[in-house]
């Protein structure tokens, strides 16, 4: 029995009273000792009857001997429980238990066959160049106009540069290019002459490039040479000129010459004008070579490794 105000009291319990089992019903007596308590208007007496049957189901019948309280009827099943309680806070979680070992690595699929390889991109040892050279004469035909140095003959190895209208040295590709060259000029006459030799650039001066050579003497012969270092694109072309007021004055070729030996022997021709031409420095990698198929894959264990 409890006293239920603000708070819940128990004020009063008894021992388990035992039932004899019966096929009909009984009336048994129940009494207990109650604390003294301070019982207000507002407060309520709960009693609790707990009870169980061990085989099917039965019902109890309550009764008080307090003729304003009526008949309380409960029926009890087997193995009757009360209330769940409340469910505890939930303990720390346990510390996570080790890694199993890992597994063997399955065996490795054969490697692709490999592809051909590409054709080495230009650069270094392999860098464009062209060597090219004339072997006919060339005359100073007006004083007062500047002269073209031609070329009609091209080094078959040459590779990036080439030659087009006779005259314009002209590269596939760019880069910076070092232009050198050689010319055998001669004059028929006496007297002190000067000859003036420049480069130009896609038909255009380059400025500070002339150089002025003094020719002395009768029937005199020299063989002006240098570079010349510039960047270039892709088919820009460099022109030589020349120019001298002396009309007698010539880029002279001339023909093989025999020595009777023994044994005999022939010194080459001499060209008018020499031009060789060899990139220095390119701004652009060569082309990469084609990538090789890839070879086929092997299937291990229900893996696809890579070829």
């Amino acid at each position: 029995m409890y006293h239920l105000d603000t708070t819940t009291t128990l004020i009063s319990t008894s021992a388990n009273i035992p039932l004899v089992t019966h096929t009909l019903p009984f009336l048994y007596l129940v009494s207990g000792p109650v604390v003294a308590q301070t019982i207000l208007s507002t407060d309520r007496i709960v009693i609790e009857v707990w009870g169980g049957t061990t085989t099917g189901t039965k019902d109890i019948n309550l009764y008080f001997n307090n003729g304003t309280i009526g008949q309380v009827t409960t029926t009890l099943s087997t193995a009757l429980q009360g209330p769940t309680g409340p469910t505890g806070i939930t303990g720390c979680t346990g510390p996570t238990g080790f890694t199993g070992i890992t597994g063997p690595t399955g065996i490795a699929g054969p490697t692709g066959v490999t592809g051909p390889v590409g054709p080495q991109g230009a650069g270094g040892a392999l860098g464009y160049w062209g060597s090219f050279w004339s072997d006919i004469s060339q005359n100073n035909i007006d004083a007062a106009l500047p002269n073209i140095m031609t070329l009609n003959n091209t080094d078959p190895d040459t590779n990036g540069v080439s030659i087009v209208s006779s005259s314009q040295i002209t590269v596939a590709n760019p880069g910076v290019y070092n232009i050198q060259f050689s010319v055998q000029v001669a004059k028929t006459d006496s007297g002190t002459d000067y000859i003036n030799i420049w480069f130009s650039k896609n038909g255009l001066a380059i400025p500070d490039s002339n150089s002025r050579i003094r020719s002395t003497g009768n029937d005199d012969a020299f063989i002006p040479s240098w570079n010349y270092m510039l960047e270039l694109n892709a088919n820009d072309y460099v022109q030589i000129y020349w120019q001298s007021d002396d009309v007698d004055l010539r880029l002279l070729a001339e023909g093989t010459q025999t020595l009777a030996g023994p044994p005999p022997y022939t010194i080459p021709a001499v060209p008018s004008v020499i031009v060789t031409v060899q990139q220095v420095m390119y701004t652009q990698v060569g082309p990469t070579g084609v990538t090789g198929p890839t070879g086929p894959q092997a299937i291990i264990n229900g893996t696809i490794p890579t070829g």
